[in-house]
């Protein structure tokens, strides 16, 4: 007799697809493991792609910032020298 108790990990795959979670729940294997293995990389690569342009956004404000800062102060100099 299979277990009675059933995990958050398992209501969430129940919630995702029942069919899916009825099948995993009576010990059938997938098939569909290498398509799910190839979409986990793939996934992942898309991630990093996605940190990356995070990455130079915030080095773009930054740098945008310093333009702003420099040229503030290259104005309040010049108004100084007046």
């Amino acid at each position: 007799m299979e277990s009675e108790w059933v995990t958050a990990s398992e209501l969430g795959d129940w919630a995702y697809c029942r069919r899916a979670w009825w099948y995993a729940r009576g010990g059938v294997e997938r098939d569909a493991a290498p398509q799910l293995a190839a979409g986990t990389a793939g996934h992942a690569a898309f991630a990093r792609q996605v940190d990356r342009v995070e990455r130079r956004r915030g080095l773009g404000l930054g740098l945008m910032f310093a333009a702003l800062a420099v040229a503030l102060l290259l104005v309040a100099l010049l108004l100084v020298v007046r």
